[in-house]
């Protein structure tokens, strides 16, 4: 089973070395994840040969749990490690005729997997992060039980008393193999609460379908006439399996593992610390004439902040307000969107009425968010939002030739993401004002 484990790392390696070519292996802000995992798995097992094809087969339902972690690749995709343990089985019943009675068929077995798991994640809905994932892994069978039960008589003890035919067998290398490559394909939804430092603690769950591709049969099992060590605490040794639970499938076909996995996961997903940024004196931002809102990119220069009143009465006292910047708490946007809010309207009517007031003031508008949310969709909802406020400006009759917007996503917070207050301070939409020269 060398060539399994082989084949895991070769994967690992190849997924690894497609990011790096070319310089794609960069990490953005978020560095790992890591955490604990677990629910049930409902097992179930593949019979391929036509003896069980009657059984009525039925799920087992199984505990699973175990740890994990995370690595982002690029943004949206990361790779992972996990150890877990894994109940793995099946119960199978059948009615057999009025002579034999009812079989019972049963196999609990007790899995240690390794996975690598491989998830992409993507934008955020409603706070939730949705995603999916593809995880390869290798399992280790470390023990468990083979039981058969039936209505049959085997005979009678010395009081009497009829017994039936029952048996249950140890897993062993004997008779179960220990190795099993496996896959699980599965979709989860995250939700992320920020805590300080700008670290989260993300609450998933997770739910999905794993498929065995080894066939657990082991050869000793397969033999005309298996001899296993039986579990019957008032018996030692071994017993010749000479019963219906393995008549007639000696090299007939497979058993597969199959299973369907829910799991609850916690884990804490570690930032780098947010960036400082460094007071600079702020350069003229010069643009040339275009048809459309010149989205521009300039160098973010933390400044103080004014209100739009504070600045609007210096303008009225004929000061200059060039090179300051208002920080608007209040703009709002619908949820998930850049559509602004009716609310939100006057707030621009005062930029509208500054503009007119000044025909040499041009203005630079910043989007921040917070950080609830991956480095990219913040981002991008940042540019969107600052490109509406900016339309709305040109649609009441400024030149788009004096406006420039940019979105700088979570990277620049004035506050703490760890408490609501905080957050809302960080959702802000920021105007600098210049002079054309």
């Amino acid at each position: 089973m060398k060539k399994y484990g082989i084949f895991l790392a070769i994967a690992m390696l190849a997924s690894t070395a497609v990011f790096a070519q070319e310089g794609i292996l960069k990490l953005p802000k978020y560095k790992f994840g890591f955490g604990l995992k677990g629910g049930v798995n409902i097992a179930n097992m593949r019979y391929t040969f036509d003896e069980f094809a009657d059984y009525e087969n039925s799920f087992l339902v199984k505990p699973q749990f175990g740890i994990f972690a995370d690595f982002p690749i690029v943004p949206q995709f990361s790779i992972g490690g996990e150890f877990d343990y894994y109940g793995r089985g099946v119960e199978m019943k059948k009615y057999i005729d009025k002579n034999y009675g009812n079989v019972d068929y049963r196999i609990d077995a007790q899995y240690f997997d390794i996975r690598m798991p491989l998830v992409y994640s993507f934008k955020p809905r409603y706070m939730f992060t949705p995603y999916v994932v593809l995880a390869p892994g290798l399992g280790i069978a470390k023990g468990g039980t083979m039981s058969y039960k039936s209505d049959i008589i085997a005979g009678e003890d010395d009081n009497g008393v009829e017994y039936s035919e029952d048996l249950e067998l140890k897993l062993t290398k004997k008779n179960f193999r220990s190795l099993d490559f496996n896959l699980f394909l599965g979709a989860g939804i995250n939700y992320p609460i920020p805590l300080a430092n700008g670290n989260r603690l993300n609450i998933g769950l997770e739910a999905g379908y794993n498929w065995g591709f080894i066939n657990t049969f082991s050869k000793d099992e397969l033999d005309e006439n298996p001899t296993f060590e039986i579990t019957d605490p008032n018996t030692t040794g071994s017993v010749n399996v000479d019963n219906i639970l393995y008549q007639g499938i000696t090299n007939q076909g497979g058993r597969y593992n199959r299973g369907i996995e829910v799991t609850l996961r916690v884990g804490l997903a570690l930032f780098d610390a947010p960036k400082i940024p460094k007071k600079e004196k702020p350069q003229p931002v010069i643009v040339e004439k275009t048809d459309t809102v010149v989205d521009t990119v300039v160098k973010y220069v933390h400044k103080e902040c004014y209100t739009l009143d504070e600045l609007a009465t210096m303008l009225e006292q004929g000061k200059s307000i060039a090179d300051k910047r208002a920080c608007i708490f209040d703009m709002k946007f619908e949820f998930d969107s850049d559509k602004l809010k009716n609310e939100s309207k006057p707030i621009l009517d005062k930029v509208y009425k500054m503009l007119k007031a000044d025909g040499d003031l041009r203005i630079q508008i910043n989007g921040h968010t917070d950080s609830i949310g991956t480095d990219q969709y913040n981002q991008n909802l940042s540019e969107r939002r600052a490109k509406s406020a900016a339309n709305y400006l040109v649609n009441k009759g400024i030149s788009r030739y004096r406006i420039t917007c940019t979105g700088y996503g979570e990277d620049y917070p004035i506050d703490t993401n760890a408490t609501e207050q905080g957050r809302a301070r960080n959702r802000r939409v920021e105007i600098e004002f210049r002079k054309q020269k």
